[in-house]
């Protein structure tokens, strides 16, 4: 689908999307917190937003900032509808997938379903991500050369049922997800310096990608491990605020997804694979529509 067409209907999906979430938020009653947990110190000790018990939406901000994972998911999903392009797809409706489970979980945090499914949608993204990247770099050819679809259909499946059994099974998150992001790091450095290209990155691009990604990389991991109560590295959270119109974890979800869409823009334009949104940065690149 070519550019301004993907923004249409990604922009008419997720409007669609936002009208039926606040429909449900309105018809759904508040869930009754169990009575050996108490409001607001119920909940985790990487989030601070206090609780609202009256209401269907107990962390509002927390919530509807996983609005940001909606669009971005949209923009990839519509932008790759194509039989050529399905691992940008799948990665992008994943994304589509994380930001209802995460919403719904953030909406009712009392429900253990809803955190681990929550949970269960990382493993889906950031493994499918790699997946992608591994992909463009060690099979790396023309867009009509590469894994069939039945291959990339395989490995979609075994992400996602794996990715939904390890919440599960007690499995620790957070050190699952740095693994999983350190080696998306160490294959976007591959290929920002190492990898060969059909179409070289310009330093204008070098410079654009590897910047973005690090800054939000940064801020993305301030906003994770500096909220909640307690210290981390023996640092106090400081921002833990239960009272803040502006939460650093709804931060941290918008931070994800502007860091999820760089580094899937990363590798669609180094691997030269048509799905990327944004242009080429240099000049007499080809680019598409």
């Amino acid at each position: 689908m070519k550019r301004g067409d993907a923004v249409l209907w990604a922009s008419v999906s997720w409007a669609v999307c936002l009208l039926i979430a606040i429909v449900l938020s309105q018809a759904l009653g508040p869930k009754p917190i169990p009575p050996d947990l108490k409001a607001p110190e119920y909940g985790r000790d990487d989030q601070c937003e206090r609780l609202r018990t009256g209401s269907s939406v107990m962390e509002p901000e927390n919530t509807w900032s996983n609005l940001g994972y909606l669009y971005a998911g949209f923009l990839i999903l519509f932008r790759n509808l194509s039989p050529k392009r399905l691992f940008q797809a799948l990665f992008g409706g994943s994304m589509v997938f994380l930001a209802w489970l995460s919403g719904l979980y953030h909406a009712q945090p009392v429900s253990a379903l809803y955190r681990h499914l929550d949970v269960a949608t990382i493993y889906w993204v950031l493994p499918l991500l790699i997946a992608y990247a591994a992909h463009g770099i060690f099979v790396y050819r023309f867009p009509d050369i590469g894994w069939g679809k039945t291959h990339i259909i395989g490995v979609g499946i075994i992400v996602v049922c794996l990715g939904t059994v390890l919440p599960f099974i007690g499995t620790d998150s957070t050190m699952i997800t740095l693994i999983l992001i350190s080696v998306l790091m160490i294959l976007s450095v591959w290929t920002l310096a190492f990898k060969k290209l059909f179409y070289p990155l310009s330093d204008v691009e070098r410079a654009f990608y590897g910047t973005g990604m690090l800054v939000l990389l940064l801020a993305s991991g301030l906003f994770r491990f500096f909220d909640g109560r307690g210290e981390f590295l023996g640092l106090p959270k400081f921002f833990c605020s239960e009272g803040s119109p502006v939460q650093a974890h709804a931060l941290w979800h918008i931070c994800g997804a502007l860091t999820l869409f760089l580094g899937f823009e990363f590798f669609s334009r180094a691997f030269s694979d048509e799905g990327n949104l944004l242009p080429f940065l240099s000049g007499g690149r080809r680019t598409y529509d």
